[in-house]
């Protein structure tokens, strides 16, 4: 069984899948599986991904765009690793990534789940500082998300415990 399951829900992400793909599989923590869940994509995101020779790495194919929440739940269903995280199929993450996280939830067995910054890339190279304390987690928490779903790790047992699961119904 791996340590973590990375999930990369994806729909119609030809332009961007190598290279979130590559950002993961270039992780300096190797004890993973990758769990692409292709959502019914029109385009050739899934031929991108069957072209790789990694065994880490799983497609799972959808026969029809269900929306982010049935992608969501389909790699939910498939994961296998003690920790789950998310990854976004237009993302790319830094090298030590799944390494620190890891690190993170193993060192604090009272946490569930934890984040990371943002930096973005393109048309702006913003960095996005999310709150680190959890006093300024549950502040911050009254506003808005504390801790984005695209670059967050969590403790898999946890959503399995409570039964909890994406909403279809919620766009977002």
């Amino acid at each position: 069984m791996p340590r973590i399951t990375v999930a990369m829900p994806a729909h119609n992400a030809a332009p961007y899948i190598n290279e979130a793909v590559d950002s993961i599989l270039g992780q300096t923590c190797r004890d993973f599986e990758l769990l692409v869940v292709d959502d019914g994509s029109t385009d050739d995101t899934a031929r991108r991904v069957e072209a790789y020779a990694d065994k880490r790495l799983r497609l799972i194919r959808l026969k029809s765009n269900q929306g982010r929440a049935a992608a969501r739940n389909a790699a939910l269903d498939e994961a296998r690793g003690a920790y789950l995280a998310w990854m976004d199929a237009d993302d790319m993450a830094m090298p030590r990534r799944l390494e620190k996280q890891a690190a993170f939830l193993d060192a604090r067995p009272d946490v569930d789940v934890c984040g990371g910054w943002l930096q973005y890339f393109h048309q702006s190279t913003a960095l996005e500082r999310f709150p680190a304390a959890p006093e300024e987690v549950r502040a911050a928490t009254v506003f808005g998300a504390s801790v984005v779903n695209g670059c967050s790790m969590l403790r898999l047992e946890v959503l399995r415990d409570h039964g909890l699961r994406f909403d279809p119904a919620l766009e977002r």
